[in-house]
């Protein structure tokens, strides 16, 4: 038995103490990367969340659930993890004990598409999730655009969704970082924001929503999303959807 292997059983091995019949695992590889909801998900069926635990080790994904009634095993993100014999996976916070805290938060950025109100920040936390005509959209000057939610006080975050614009240009949303502070800075540096998650990309419409989680979550009140890598000379950042869920 390889070390990888004991490492699998003894992280998943507390599964049994637990009575909620779906379990949520994610990567202990902090900061951890975002990973389609769509796309790249795969289906097994194991006897066990433990088996379930060291196919999601195996294949390198990022997160796993295993329902304990119908015996379903789903991966998600597989190749996503860093190949490590030392990474391990711990239990996420059960939904019951999340909720979203985004929708009609002030959201600022820092540049807006040919200053229109159509493509204002505060579209991405608007109440139509999956609507592409009401999306932020950055300015075409502004090649490391960012766009910053303000959530009122500091929370305990564990996961940020993001569904980027797919109607059009989907592949422009790449080399995203998410970040948490509790104090907005003046100048647009957010070097002092703790790292919560990435993403390389490039997008793809048949991806869905990113799921950027962390088990241990992180406390702010500020999230930013920003490019942080240029490629071309239009580094818009559009996004139609974002959602922060925090510990109630």
């Amino acid at each position: 038995m390889t070390k990888m292997t004991v490492i699998w059983i003894l992280v998943c091995a507390s599964v049994f103490a637990i009575t909620r019949t779906q379990l949520t695992y994610t990567m202990r590889e902090q900061p951890s990367a975002c990973v389609p909801m769509m796309g790249l998900t795969y289906n097994f069926r194991t006897t066990s969340s433990v088996l379930c635990g060291m196919l999601c080790g195996e294949k390198r994904a990022v997160k796993y659930t295993f329902n304990n009634i119908t015996n379903k095993c789903i991966l998600y993100g597989e190749g996503y993890a860093a190949a490590s014999s030392t990474n391990t996976l711990h239990l996420f916070p059960s939904p019951n004990s999340l909720e979203d805290v985004a929708t009609g938060k002030a959201a600022s950025a820092s540049s807006l598409l040919q200053s229109l109100y159509l493509y204002n920040p505060s579209m991405a936390v608007d109440n139509l999730e999956t609507d592409d005509s009401t999306i932020f959209h950055s300015d075409m000057n502004d090649l490391l655009p960012w766009w910053l939610l303000d959530l009122g006080e500091s929370r305990m975050i564990h996961e940020v969704q993001i569904l980027p614009r797919r109607d059009c240009c989907e592949y422009r949303f790449h080399d995203v970082e998410i970040r948490i502070g509790d104090v907005q800075p003046t100048n647009g540096d957010f070097s002092s924001f703790t790292l919560f998650s990435t993403y390389k990309g490039p997008y793809s419409s048949t991806l869905g929503r990113l799921s950027c989680a962390r088990s241990d979550g992180l406390s702010g009140r500020f999230v930013v999303i920003m490019k942080v890598e240029v490629i071309s000379g239009s580094e818009y950042l559009q996004m139609a959807d974002v959602n922060v869920f925090v510990q109630k």
